[in-house]
């Protein structure tokens, strides 16, 4: 379609080279000075004019007329005429031909943009075109694509293109391109919209009048700046801020000695959270790098489990909230619980982490759950295990520096027992107090285990990676338990959010010769079975999910000799597992990539480091190659929003398989 219009525009052209010396311009020069008369643009993008030849119409008050000229090759040209303009259209192609404005006419333009070839001859002091030639004058318009012809003039306006060298004069303008342009300078304001029609940076010639817009839905806009400057009368004479709507703007006048950098002052909007989502006084507000952190990349949404990114500079306060986000922190965090995967890039302190951990910085305090990679730090840790119970809402958890937690029973709590391999213990009253709180510090190392004894008919649900529930009357789901009479109906459902990265749910294991009756499925993850009369102790198996034949049977049977077990591994044997498979794959002492950008650069060099040029012509760090590399040649893709992400993780597993396939890919060659 694109190439066919552009073969109209050229056709358009030539038949105009050879039209306009005598009918075109004789015509024009027989017309007084007014506006024109009878000239509407339709939604098409062309005047409005008879459909039949010959024939007329009435437009605004004046009467257009429709003519044959010529019938040739191509097919019948016709003429349009109305009061100080005329167009040329092929009959059977309406938007063909030119079209002009007669010398001593002048134009107000249309909000619609005008899609025909348009010659000025006379002045233009509005509107939107795609191209014109002018050897008129124009006050002010859009143009996409524009000639200066000798004796044109422009006095203002914005403009996409000047596709040839200027023949005539230009006292001021606006052009995205600096193409055919002369003596211009430079106007950047990057994520603004300048002149309604253009982005981030133009050129000018001369002095132009310039209107910044930015989109300031929550009028956060607090100030202007020129070049680092405050706008002033000082700094930019005459700028006068104000709004458009949800637009902060800035108009003023473009000075005609230098370069300009325009940049905004926005209001940092601090971290609020409500049900479970931040916020800002206008209700929902996901943030930006400027304010310190991001939710969903800034994307409006009303999941509780996006993505949530912390600046190095910030300090993100959760207030005590409990959150699903999944949180990378290169800043501070603190004062919440996280019941998602965190990656610490930076400083963490007072937050319950019930979820994966990873730590890349540093851990000042917290709670955290048995799937937390401690790092490099390697902090002192004192462990909490639950047996009937919970601390934190988990039945394991490690203490890392002086920290309250809460141990919490079910019904039927009768008592706290107490073990482990430490000094700990309770007092009268504490061994009978439901919800317990204690004072723990992590530097006391050890790990202490509470069991919750129950009163006489309730016995202890000993849950792993799982969650046990009891049914009303009815048999819907109730309420959350860690113990049960003998007889009561349990539910119980795996924990989705702990199913190790690159694994799937496999079955229930059930320590000890426990039989468990009334429809129990010991490969649903979701079932429910009758309370035996003794206590049950049970967790969530796993499978891994990504490892094909025959090297998932190769990799169990090793860790099954190391005591694992067989094809079923909790978090600890898939890393073993994991760990045993990258020796069949990569060269000894290679540790596995552990995120996107770390498994593209290793795809990229195991390819011998293919040059990849950037589509502008910039030079690409080898990350950057990488990154580009593997995406073009299918081994990884970009994420929903079309980048790449490089910081995310990505699984064990799944980076083997990866790099397994381009091996044997290669070996096929």
């Amino acid at each position: 379609m694109k190439l066919k219009r552009l073969v109209s525009a050229v056709l358009a052209i030539g038949m105009a080279l050879t039209i306009l010396p005598t009918a075109a311009f004789a015509a024009g020069n027989t017309i007084g000075s007014s506006e024109v008369g009878g000239l509407e643009i339709t939604e098409e993008g062309y005047p409005k004019v008879p459909d039949e030849t010959p024939g007329s119409i009435v437009v605004n008050g004046v009467t257009v007329t429709r003519t044959n000229i010529t019938t040739n090759a191509t097919g019948p040209l016709d003429r349009c005429t109305g009061e100080g303009w005329w167009w040329t259209p092929y009959r059977n192609k309406p938007g063909s031909g030119t079209m002009t404005i007669a010398s001593g006419y002048s134009y107000k333009g249309s909000k619609i943009r005008n899609e025909i070839v348009l010659y000025n001859q006379g002045t233009i002091n509005g509107g939107k075109y795609r191209f014109v030639n002018n050897s008129g004058t124009i006050n002010d318009c859009y143009v996409h694509q524009i000639i200066n012809s000798a004796g044109g003039v422009i006095n203002g306006g914005t403009y996409y293109e000047m596709i040839k060298t200027n023949s005539g004069t230009i006292n001021r303008a606006v052009f995205k391109l600096k193409s055919n342009l002369t003596d211009a300078h430079e106007l950047t304001a990057q994520g603004c919209i300048i002149n309604e029609d253009l982005q981030d940076h133009v050129y000018t010639v001369g002095d132009p009048k310039v209107t910044i817009a930015f989109k300031d839905t929550r009028k956060k806009v607090s100030g202007w700046f020129i070049n680092g400057e405050k706008v002033d009368e000082t700094t930019l004479p005459g700028a006068v801020a104000g709004r458009d709507g949800d637009y902060a703007t800035l108009t003023f006048t473009m000075p005609t000695d230098r370069d300009v950098e325009i940049t905004v002052s926005k209001i940092v909007t601090p971290l609020k959270i409500e049900n479970g989502l931040p916020v800002d006084s206008f209700g929902s507000y996901f943030g930006s790098p400027y304010d310190g952190w991001t939710y969903n990349s800034g994307v409006e949404t009303e999941e509780l489990n996006k993505a949530m990114t912390i600046e190095d500079w910030y300090t993100a306060d959760l207030e005590n909230n409990a959150v699903k986000w999944r949180i990378t922190n290169n800043g501070i965090l603190q004062n919440g619980t996280i019941r998602n995967s965190v990656t610490n890039n930076g400083t963490v302190k007072d937050v319950t982490a019930t979820s994966y951990f990873t730590n890349n910085g540093t851990i000042e305090s917290g709670v955290f759950s048995r799937y937390t990679n401690f790092g490099e730090q390697n902090p002192a840790v004192r462990w909490v295990t639950v047996n009937g119970g919970t601390v934190n809402g988990m039945t394991t958890a490690g203490v890392v520096g002086e920290q309250e937690v809460t141990i919490t029973a079910p019904d039927g709590f009768k008592c706290w027992s107490v073990a482990g391999d430490t000094d700990f213990t309770l007092t009268e009253e504490q061994k009978h107090t439901n919800p317990l709180t204690l004072k723990l510090n992590g530097e006391d190392k050890g790990t202490i285990i509470l069991t919750a004894q129950s009163e006489e008919g309730y016995y202890p649900l000993n849950l792993t990676d799982g969650k046990a529930y009891s049914v009303t009357a009815d048999g819907a789901k109730d309420k959350e338990i860690t113990a049960a009479r003998a007889g009561d109906t349990v539910i119980l459902e795996a924990d989705s959010t702990l199913i190790p990265d690159g694994m799937v749910f496999d079955r229930w294991e059930i320590t000890g010769n426990t039989e468990l009756t009334g429809g129990f499925d010991a490969s649903a993850e979701k079932t429910q079975f009758i309370m035996p009369n003794t206590g049950v102790t049970i967790r969530a198996m796993y499978r891994m999910a990504d490892v094909e034949e025959p090297d998932v049977l190769g990799t169990v049977a090793v860790v099954a000799t190391a005591g694992v077990g067989a094809a079923v591994l909790g978090w600890t044997g898939y890393n073993v597992a994991a760990d045993l498979y990258a020796q069949s794959i990569l060269p000894e002492g290679t540790a596995i990539p552990e995120t996107k950008e770390a498994l593209a650069v290793m795809l990229w060099q195991n390819a011998g480091k293919p040059e990849v040029a950037a589509a502008d012509g910039a030079s690409l760090t080898e990350s950057e190659q990488a990154q580009q590399w593997v995406v073009a040649n299918g081994l990884m893709e970009n994420e929903e929003d079309g980048t790449f992400h490089p910081e995310k993780g990505v699984g064990k597993f799944a980076a083997l398989n990866t790099i397994k396939a381009q091996q044997e890919a290669a070996n096929t060659q």
